[in-house]
């Protein structure tokens, strides 16, 4: 993140370096720090063991002023990262806050194609591309965007 993201948002800041320890040293304090901040449960730190066995390695950049997110991802097997990013606008209702996600873009340009021409509205309804902050990824979301 740059400086000037995390002079205004500090908080966001923070949390998405604690969730890049989580992932790239998982049996770090700073690991545990993450856990406590995102209220991790067992069921969830089973699902993130699981995904820390494909990522060797993540960063994530966070524009607030474009309501904007960048991943990168080192993948087990791979040579080359995997960069992620889109935009996204944070829902809130009555009910419960969502992250939607949109203009999805990778550095793989048939996975880009993959994801935004066949899986969403083929596969995966857009509706569906949205995360509640009840579960796992929506609680990390909230906490980094």
């Amino acid at each position: 993140m740059g400086i000037s993201n995390f002079i205004t948002h500090p908080v966001s800041s923070i949390s998405a370096t604690l969730l890049e320890g989580l992932i790239n040293n998982f049996d770090s304090p700073l690991s545990r720090k993450a856990i406590s901040l995102f209220s991790i449960s067992e069921n969830d730190l089973l699902l993130i063991r699981k995904v820390k066995r494909m990522v060797n390695h993540i960063a994530i950049n966070v524009d607030h002023k474009n309501s904007s997110l960048e991943v990168k991802l080192k993948l087990a097997g791979e040579q080359d990262e995997l960069a992620l990013s889109a935009g996204y606008t944070k829902v809130q209702n009555e009910e419960k806050t969502l992250f939607a996600f949109h203009n999805l873009k990778t550095s793989k340009e048939w996975l880009t194609i993959l994801v935004n021409d066949i899986l969403i509205g083929e596969v995966i309804h857009e509706d569906d591309f949205q995360f509640s902050t009840d579960k796992l990824f929506g609680k990390v979301l909230n906490k980094i965007l």
